[in-house]
């Protein structure tokens, strides 16, 4: 478990040290005990068939953690983890797509962070994107009657475009992020 701990912080480029020690093993039971519920999301291609509910979920499927004390303090400390089998096989077959995830929290805007995580979907095998707004919106889940109008999504997206400016993707960098206005001047896109 200690070896198991040290990589761990190898990978996060974290210290060693008794703070990342606890941290990283406060991390292991979170991702442990909460749940998520996966709906319509698991493709087995070998199987050929496609999961459309899944009942809630784990990330880890398995976690142990063992410590022996003495005098106060811990000699011995052992066990392991292990990654649910339905994330563990996407990940194998390249269906779960990795994410840079101390960006997506460094923005200060919710739709930024919407934003990000989808452009970096679509990023992933293009070098230019193009898309009005309302149907953006409708893609991200955005509803409400304060993005009815063209003029608030556009509000909305300055700011948040703003902040994408030159932000890493897992497949390069987002050089520009910005709105132009329609060809018939109903709507703003996003390139």
């Amino acid at each position: 478990y200690g070896e198991m701990l040290k990589g761990l912080a190898k990978l996060l480029k974290k210290r060693w040290g008794t703070n990342v020690i606890d941290s990283l093993t406060e991390s292991l039971l979170r991702l442990r005990i909460t749940a998520f519920i996966w709906e319509n999301s698991y493709y087995d291609k070998a199987a050929g068939e496609t999961v459309e509910v899944l009942d809630t979920f784990n990330i880890l499927s398995d976690l142990k953690i063992v410590k022996r004390r003495q005098d106060g303090h811990v000699t011995k400390e052992g066990g392991y983890f292990r990654f649910n089998d339905f994330v563990l096989n996407n990940l194998l077959v390249n269906h779960t797509k990795p994410l840079l995830f101390d960006v997506v929290v460094g923005f200060k805007s919710e739709v930024a962070q919407l934003l990000y995580v989808y452009i970096d979907l679509i990023m992933s095998d293009k070098t230019l994107y193009e898309r009005r707004t309302k149907e953006l919106f409708d893609d991200l889940g955005l509803e409400g009657k304060a993005y009815k109008n063209p003029s608030n999504r556009k509000q909305v997206l300055d700011r948040a475009l703003k902040e994408m400016q030159g932000v890493r993707l897992t497949t390069g960098v987002l050089t520009t992020a910005k709105l132009q206005e329609t060809n018939d001047g109903k709507d703003w896109k996003i390139v």
